[in-house]
């Protein structure tokens, strides 16, 4: 009995230096991927099965394919702001510290009540998950969060109206749908508007993300428009220290118009190629949002 015991004691003493070994290899792996260059990364993005047979001729076209696609990214990246490259070439982390947008949270109000103020969600296919007051400055808003029935545990089947409140009477503004929270308001600092955030479903793994502004007719203007697809996002940090969130927005993207071009001339197959994500920053400044800038690279499709 005793010498299983301690048979034990030595294999799971075992077991946790190899996982601990693991880890230390898994962290030290990451960091060095992040150091790889470019055409590194494109290079073992297009790599084919070993169970392939390939051509030469194939193989010489894949490597122009490769050289083609790296250098247009490159000369891109090159002429790209140095903030925007600054930013895009650190660690892809969403950001934990110099964020300084604020979201206004309101008071949950009962839908019968809402009812009685115009709202008009179809409760025959959905269920209201819940409806929000949110007051902001002088607008009173009303948003209606619901999901299709028998949905409820589906992320992707969330959907929102949203509600101007005028004389207590329920004026409809817009529809989002795609997860929870679907109808946002955020304020991005220091000489921000209050923007009403709203992202739809684009299909598939995308969506679209839109920041609109309530104008002086009491109507909806959009202000900013953009898509995300591929297991990215859209996040917000003050990567200038203004005061100031900017709007970064990470997403797989199809091929630009002029990287095709490049491609057909060439008579290379941009279809079946590799995709390129982008990294593009945007920022508030004289009453409109300004793409500062938009940073290229070759990401595995990570989940």
């Amino acid at each position: 009995m005793k010498s299983n015991r301690k048979t034990r004691i030595i294999l799971y003493s075992f077991l946790g230096v190899v996982a601990v070994a693991c880890g230390i290899v898994l962290i030290f792996w990451d960091s060095i991927g992040d150091a790889i260059v470019l055409k590194s990364r494109i290079t073992a993005y297009a790599k084919v099965s070993p169970t392939t047979i390939v051509s030469a001729e194939d193989q010489k076209s894949n490597d122009d394919y490769i050289n083609i696609v790296s250098e247009w990214i490159e000369n891109k990246n090159n002429n790209c702001p140095e903030i925007v490259k600054r930013y895009a070439t650190r660690k892809f982390v969403f950001p934990k510290i110099r964020t300084v947008e604020k979201y206004f949270k309101g008071s949950k109000i009962s839908i019968e009540e809402a009812l009685k103020m115009g709202v008009k969600p179809d409760l025959e296919k959905r269920e209201v998950v819940s409806v929000e007051k949110v007051t902001i400055r002088n607008n009173v808003f009303l948003k209606v969060e619901y999901h299709e029935k028998g949905l409820e545990h589906s992320w992707g089947e969330y959907e929102a109206q949203l509600y101007l409140l005028e004389n207590n009477v329920a004026k409809y503004l817009i529809n989002g749908g795609i997860f929870k929270d679907a109808v946002s308001f955020v304020n991005l600092g220091k000489n921000s508007l209050d923007f009403i955030e709203v992202s739809t479903s684009g299909g598939g793994s995308g969506y679209g993300e839109c920041l609109y502004m309530l104008d002086s007719d009491k109507k909806l203007k959009e202000m900013l428009a953009i898509g995300t697809w591929q297991c990215c996002g859209r996040f917000y940090e003050d990567i200038d220290g203004d005061g100031t969130a900017e709007v970064i927005n990470t997403s797989r993207i199809f091929y630009p118009d002029d990287l095709i071009k490049i491609l057909e001339a060439e008579k290379k197959d941009y279809v079946l190629g590799p995709f390129v994500h982008s990294l593009t920053i945007y920022k508030w400044q004289a009453g409109e949002f300004k793409k500062l800038g938009e940073y290229y690279s070759i990401k595995p499709m990570e989940k």
